[in-house]
């Protein structure tokens, strides 16, 4: 089913973000008109608001803002000046009884805020900000307030109607020290929130209702040096952070007695293992399918590149390392008829594989048909009634958004979810460890990645999980009192495994994180499955 409908826009081109949200909800779109209703109050060059047009020409230019043109006849082209109404400005009534006569039933309004007018819904993209909300661009006001996200809603407006049926919404993460970034975090998200939106109005549903956002209120110039003043201060103590402070990453096994109480850990109720000389930092643990071994990501000092090893449950003695000569991280482990698998992160080098037991030189590399170059961050397997699912996120997305693959064989043929992503929260997204079945509830971890990389879980009870569907609610967070993280956990037989961080001073960590990125550039990524995989 498709809804025709009419876009209004400030200009003939759009911005790339908006070409591109169109694009990916086409399949329930018809659009019959393409209105230009420029707004003149904006263009108005006022001295006030001379800091923030600065702010945004150089803050805002990226690929998503670039001007694109959305494909259409020219004879649906139609220019148009909007008229003052009760509340603000809204369309000249000749122009909605046409619209209405074409058989064009709502307007996804990418242009001035207007009026709905009777007859049409108008669908446009709302940033409350919750308490946050003031105006100006993505982003602004969560920055300047101190908001670890930014939500994002697709609203429904009607005429004569108090209220907006909320169609989709997510969050964005906001960057403290880069507008920048901030913005294109939020406008790649917001370019995923329209098919979902479009999805729930073709069937006249909708996620609640809220009361209208107030029109959008340009920032003036002293806000906005006070804001660029504050913004070039975190960035100064994040260059310092990055010079002079190393994360020094571990893991811990505790015992686990039940979900209560993870919000509040301690590094000295469990065991730590004492890093090996080879690798400065042990992380994303997993225990093995008999409890027995814990297999996580180790560091290698001298190349600045993950390594697969296992300490031993009740020693914590480490082995050899034995998936080297790429990066590797996260070693998710599985049990399927009987043999044991692993499925590592290799997304610096291919598309995901499994690994069958034993893991030894020459053991069976297995690729997973229906990827289709596609690179997978965190990729967690979980098998539910009769299918394979594969949670991860994507290169360039990963802690903003997660996706889904399923088929009915280990080995694939794996086809894409029709919800993806099935979740964009920076807070929960990524993935955080093994999927887990507790009195018959479905448990999924995700890290909490709003505040910084790495620092803390949130708990997602699944409560539909299906080729077709996909749905999960917020229950608990996982945290320390006395450290940061985790950023993986997992759970076997009573016993817990996390992996945590301190910050340490460190006159090399500049340097250490410098080298690091560069020999993996240098490394370079293969378009190959399975290669450079090393099993010593």
């Amino acid at each position: 089913m498709t809804l025709k409908v009419a876009i209004l826009a400030r200009r003939a081109e759009l911005s790339q973000w908006q070409v591109e949200s169109l694009n990916i909800a086409s399949r329930y779109l018809d659009v019959a008109l393409y209105l230009v209703a420029p707004d003149k109050a904006s263009q108005t060059p006022e001295f006030q608001h001379m800091a923030y047009r600065l702010l945004t020409a150089f803050s805002l230019n990226n690929r998503l803002t670039r001007r694109a043109t959305f494909a259409m006849p020219m004879e649906a082209l139609q220019e148009l000046s909007l008229e003052s109404g009760k509340d603000g400005l809204r369309l000249p009534f000749l122009v909605v009884d046409a619209l209405i006569a074409r058989g064009i039933t709502a307007i996804i309004n990418f242009g001035p805020s207007i009026e709905p007018p009777a007859g049409l819904d108008v669908i446009a993209y709302a940033s409350p900000g919750s308490i946050y909300y003031g105006g100006g661009a993505a982003g602004f006001e969560e920055m300047r307030a101190g908001a670890q996200c930014a939500e994002i809603r697709v609203e429904k407006h009607s005429a004569n109607t108090p209220v907006a049926a909320v169609l989709a919404h997510c969050y964005s993460r906001v960057y403290h020290h880069s507008y920048m970034r901030t913005a294109s975090d939020y406008q790649h998200n917001a370019m995923l929130l329209l098919k979902p939106a479009m999805e729930r109005l073709v069937v006249g549903d909708c996620l609640t209702t809220v009361e209208s956002c107030p029109r959008t209120e340009i920032p003036g110039n002293l806000a906005v040096m006070a804001f660029v003043f504050r913004m070039g201060h975190r960035y100064l103590r994040r260059l310092l952070y990055g010079a002079l402070v190393e994360k020094r990453w571990n893991v811990i096994i505790a015992e686990f007695s039940g979900f209560v109480g993870l919000d509040n850990l301690s590094i000295t109720r469990g065991r730590v293992p004492v890093l090996g000389k080879s690798h400065s930092f042990y992380a994303d643990p997993f225990f093995s399918h008999d409890g027995q071994k814990i297999r996580l990501e180790a560091l290698n000092k001298h190349n600045g590149v993950g390594e697969i090893l296992e300490l031993d449950v009740d020693s914590l003695e480490p082995s050899e390392a034995y998936l080297t000569g790429w990066h590797y991280s996260y070693p998710f482990s599985f049990c399927e008829n009987g043999r044991e698998y692993l499925l590592p992160e290799v997304s610096s080098h291919s598309e995901p594989y499994v690994i069958a037991a034993p893991f030894t030189e020459g053991a069976e590399v297995i690729p997973l048909e229906g990827f289709d170059g596609r690179r997978v961050l965190d990729g967690t397997l979980f098998i539910h009634d009769g299918y394979h699912y594969i949670f991860g996120g994507l290169d360039g997305s990963a802690e903003s958004c997660l996706y889904l693959y399923y088929s009915q064989a280990l080995t694939g043929p794996y086809r894409a979810h029709p919800k993806n992503p099935i979740v964009i929260d920076p807070r929960l997204a990524r993935m955080g460890g093994r999927i887990q079945v507790v009195d018959g509830q479905i448990y999924r971890f995700g890290q909490n990645n709003s505040r910084g990389y790495g620092d803390g879980l949130t708990v997602c009870e699944i409560v539909s999980l299906s080729p077709d569907d996909y749905r999960e609610r917020i229950v608990g967070s996982v945290g320390f009192v006395d450290a940061c993280g985790p950023h993986t956990v997992d759970i076997s037989n009573g016993r817990m495994v996390m992996d945590f961080y301190t910050d340490t001073f460190s006159l090399f960590a500049g340097y250490r994180r410098l080298s690091a990125r560069i020999l993996r550039q240098l490394r370079g990524r293969k378009p190959n499955v399975g290669g450079g995989c090393r099993i010593l």
